[in-house]
């Protein structure tokens, strides 16, 4: 018994993990490791964007940027953050968006 409980607690603890990784726009999904065109193409251009910052090693400069999406009243707005042209890191900023239900 205390096997299957284990298995179901580390299955959660999976998906959640999982789910974060990933955001739905609409019926698409994108992850982390795809490229900024792919966003766009699936999620359409963000509500918002900002340079963050750069990143700098010996050989080159690499710019860090996030996009926002507003998916609507009472639902969180979402930052995905880029470096160069890869899709890096995906969560909800806190904050409620307004307006129309646009991520599912």
């Amino acid at each position: 018994m205390k096997a299957i409980i284990i298995l179901i607690a580390i299955f959660f603890i999976i998906v959640s993990v999982v789910q974060a990784d990933s955001f739905r726009c609409g019926s698409r999904v994108v992850s982390t490791g795809d490229s900024k065109a792919d966003v766009i193409v699936k999620c359409g251009p963000p509500d918002y964007s900002e340079v963050v910052s750069f990143s700098v090693s010996e050989t080159s400069v690499t710019k860090i940027e996030a996009f926002y999406y507003n998916c609507g009243e009472g639902r969180f707005v979402h930052v995905l953050t880029f470096k160069g042209s890869i899709l890096v890191g995906i969560k909800p900023t806190g904050g409620y968006g307004s307006g129309p239900e646009r991520c599912e």
